[in-house]
């Protein structure tokens, strides 16, 4: 019988050098990793010009990296009282490992969304909400998906109690009220 072959010295070298490099990568993306709770909180403030409350919140790391939020609120900034503006059940964004080094989001689906618009008085939500990509950012967007998305425009006119409200999904439907 002969005696099982060691590995050699190169081999167990190699090994040691991989295993290393993978442990300083993950340290570095986690202190760089773009879609922490915090991170989007802040993006979407920037965006929105209001306060954000995230009800569950969850980083996707394969088969590729983003977060899903859920349970998304949005009210005007100082005025936790006020009925939100915008409401989401849930926000994904979808990444790629590359698009990471060049500031690219592939994918952020909002599902069930739900804005209401001041008619006359000014819409609450000032900007378009971009969540993972910051006002001041370079980054690109591939593709934004509203499936049951909700626009209400809401009439401040006194003793006027119309409500408009347009739903876009899957199905295209809308409705007037």
């Amino acid at each position: 019988m002969r005696p099982a072959a060691r590995p050699s010295c190169a081999m167990l070298w190699v090994v040691v050098a991989t295993v290393a490099a993978l442990g300083i990568l993950a340290v570095i993306a986690e202190r760089h990793w773009p879609f922490t709770r915090a991170d989007i909180i802040r993006d979407l403030q920037e965006q929105s010009g209001g306060s954000v409350q995230l009800a569950s919140f969850r980083q996707t790391y394969f088969p590729h990296p983003g977060c899903i939020a859920e349970g998304v609120t949005i009210r005007r900034k100082g005025d936790q009282s006020s009925p939100p503006f915008i409401t989401m059940r849930r926000l994904t964004v979808v990444g790629s490992y590359p698009g990471l080094f060049a500031k690219r989001v592939a994918q952020i689906r909002a599902e069930d969304m739900h804005v209401v618009v001041r008619h006359g008085g000014g819409s609450e939500a000032s900007g378009v909400v971009m969540p993972g990509v910051s006002a001041n950012s370079k980054a690109a967007i591939g593709e934004i998906i509203a499936d049951g998305a909700q626009v209400e425009i809401d009439s401040q006119t006194p003793g006027q109690q119309r409500s408009e409200e347009r739903r876009v999904g899957k199905e295209g439907r809308s409705r007037w009220s």
